[in-house]
């Protein structure tokens, strides 16, 4: 309900519980994402992602950053008490500095290993 009254925060909560028996049809080019509580596909194409007809071109990506969908604790109540999967996000930095807050990234990891692979730069673990 928060979410929908415009809280940022609950927002970016939307989606984040997963049931553990549910299949995950995205990938390798096509990942279910939210941004900004608004569920839809973030697209690969050769070297372009693609969210609801906004660009972001990958050799321009400056920073990459997982994120979690909620705090350790809140991750074990919660994934105890429902039984179901916490889903993750991801923070993306632009070339004119916009950041890009993807979260309940079905195959976070897989997605994060793409961006990486796929752009011309040169990456640091920090």
């Amino acid at each position: 309900m928060k979410a929908h009254l415009g809280s940022e925060a609950s927002k970016n909560r939307i989606g984040i519980l997963r049931e553990t028996d549910d299949k995950v049809f995205t990938g390798p080019s096509e990942f279910e994402v939210r941004y900004k509580g608004t569920k839809g596909r973030l697209q690969l194409d050769k070297r372009v992602m693609k969210w609801e007809g906004r660009e972001i071109y990958v050799d321009g990506i400056q920073e990459v950053k997982k994120i979690g969908g909620l705090g350790w604790k809140t991750r074990m109540v919660f994934g105890w008490a429902t039984r179901k999967e916490i889903v993750d996000g991801m923070e993306i930095l632009d070339s004119t500095g916009e950041w890009w807050k993807f979260t309940a990234v079905q195959l976070r990891d897989e997605l994060f290993n793409r961006l990486i692979a796929m752009g011309g730069q040169k990456w640091e673990c920090l």
